[in-house]
């Protein structure tokens, strides 16, 4: 984008989220990229950078729109274009989930048929309103039989309570063995997942080792079955995600289904997201 403007910037290479602010803020970078997941909003945007109005609603998904048509609610689309992948579980969630919520049904808009690749230049082009973001992870689940997706936008899956539907950064997915590695890891989560179920005691067990190596030790071991019962079934956007993400790895790597150089780096590699209104929340 800079380059198709002719914008000089100097890049400081790969810091985290936080360091990327604290960055800002200290005045040693003037800006800041976020990249394009689900969860920001807001932006601050110019003429040519399309990104104005995020819209999280029902807490699924998002949906970018070009700042001019001062869009900021969901119920604002209707009369809109917007890029999807018809058929995908994004936009079966965005439409039989969400749009529900808000009065609206498919007729209300007009869909534009295009992968997640190639929608920022239909919105950046004027050829659609508003863009669906990536795609989740659960097109591979699916694929792989470890759910399904069910005509209600819901989601059946190995699990009783809740069900693990993630969302991978299509850069990754898109590098050289990205899907690959994501499937492995899914399909060590869901093993994981299995683990804690069978044997919370055990997986309560890793996770105090875990804790007490990171000088936070645990003072009342009775208490973890429980706890890991009630999350095990999920990773929650929070402050105890990545918490959640290092529990997962870590079964993984104790049963044996994931090396340690198969965990991706959270802050660098991959961003992960819960699909909250199709899993029941968090």
């Amino acid at each position: 984008m800079f380059d198709d403007h002719g914008v000089e910037v100097q890049h400081l290479f790969n810091p985290s989220g936080a360091e990327r602010a604290a960055l800002v803020i200290g005045g040693e970078a003037d800006a800041s990229i976020l990249g394009i997941v689900s969860g920001f909003r807001g932006l601050v945007t110019d003429d040519w950078h399309f990104v104005g109005t995020q819209v999280q609603a029902g807490d699924a998904n998002a949906l970018a729109c070009d700042p001019a048509l001062g869009v900021e609610s969901l119920a604002d689309v209707s009369g809109l274009t917007i890029a999807a992948a018809d058929g995908s579980s994004s936009y079966e969630t965005f439409a039989r989930v969400m749009a529900p919520e808000y009065g609206l049904t498919p007729d209300d808009w007009s869909l534009v048929n295009l992968d997640v690749s190639e929608r920022l230049a239909a919105v950046v082009g004027g050829s659609a309103d508003c863009m669906l973001q990536q795609e989740p992870i659960l097109s591979i689940a699916e694929s792989q039989g470890h759910v399904e997706i069910v005509p209600d936008g819901g989601v059946m899956g190995e699990f009783d309570l809740n069900h693990l539907v993630l969302y991978v950064s299509t850069s990754y997915l898109d590098a050289p063995g990205g899907e690959e590695a994501t499937e492995r890891f899914l399909a060590a989560l869901i093993d994981a997942g299995a683990f804690i179920e069978n044997d919370p005691e055990a997986a309560g067990a890793i996770y105090a080792q875990r804790m007490e190596q990171e000088g936070v030790p645990i003072d009342d071991p009775d208490l973890l079955p429980v706890a890991i019962e009630k999350q095990g079934y999920e990773v929650c956007i929070g402050d105890d995600f990545r918490e959640n993400l290092d529990l997962w790895a870590a079964i993984a790597i104790d049963t044996g289904d994931l090396s340690e150089d198969e965990v991706p780096d959270w802050d660098q590699s991959v961003e992960w997201d819960l699909n909250h209104r199709v899993t029941g929340g968090c």
